[in-house]
């Protein structure tokens, strides 16, 4: 199994209440094994209710228990080659686009607000994007985890600010449905995919196109992508700090 994940669990274990301690234990004991339960299972051998599987499981960072399984089963040497091969490709996009990506870094430092939008696998990168970028300047970078809190930032945006939308597929529901009650032009879009709803609706597309992942694998287990976004705004962070620090010395 992923011997980062059961890291992570063993790691915030005594955080966790007495029934996330019972999943928790029930995952650890099969930490060389192939993890093959289902929901159903996992709820029986835990002692809870499936609703609670999936509430730990959203609480490590997944949108399904699907993925969770999917990601668990995967071994770190399988994610260090994904990893490093999805940086290079980011790299790789960053230098054929030097200007472009200057754009939108510049963007966001002129910009009062950024907001940024984000659901699944892609709120990883916005939550670490948004926590480093508020340490440089505070409270300049709006995320909320929920998609339903997302909702409400919309009615205060400004005409100074800027939105952000990142989504893996290009097809993200809720993003969709933000879109249609955003007014504002000055809205990125982050993406791996083409040819999309969301890339046809926003101007102005920085796609790494990561196409690591079979199409028919893509939504559900965007592991390859997940790892190409969190990169990519690492790097636009790094740029935007370079940018400001320089400035407030001035």
């Amino acid at each position: 199994m992923n011997k980062d994940i059961i890291s992570h669990i063993k790691e915030d274990y005594y955080h966790y209440s007495d029934t996330y301690r019972l999943i928790a234990d029930t995952i650890i004991k099969h930490g060389d094994l192939s993890f093959e339960y289902t929901i159903k299972e996992l709820a029986e051998l835990s002692y809870c209710a499936q609703s609670t599987i999936m509430k730990f499981v959203k609480h490590l960072g997944y949108p399904s228990y699907t993925v969770f399984k999917h990601e668990l089963n995967n071994t770190n040497e399988d994610c260090n080659n994904t990893i490093i091969t999805s940086f290079s490709l980011v790299d790789e996009y960053i230098i054929s686009n030097e200007k472009f990506v200057d754009e939108l870094v510049m963007k966001i430092k002129n910009a009062d607000h950024v907001y940024i939008f984000a659901s699944g696998l892609s709120r990883i990168a916005a939550i670490d994007f948004s926590m480093k970028g508020n340490k440089i300047e505070s409270n300049k970078f709006m995320f909320e985890y929920e998609p339903s809190v997302q909702s409400r930032m919309i009615p205060t945006i400004s005409d100074q600010d800027m939105i952000i939308f990142i989504s893996n597929s290009g097809r993200c529901k809720e993003l969709i449905n933000f879109k249609k009650n955003i007014s504002t032009q000055n809205i990125v879009l982050v993406t791996n995919r083409d040819n999309t709803k969301l890339h046809k609706q926003i101007p102005i597309v920085y796609n790494i196109n990561n196409k690591l992942e079979s199409e028919s694998n893509f939504k559900e287990f965007s592991r390859e992508s997940k790892y190409s976004l969190l990169y990519f705004f690492d790097c636009i962070f790094n740029k935007y700090s370079d940018i400001t620090i320089t400035d407030n010395k001035s």
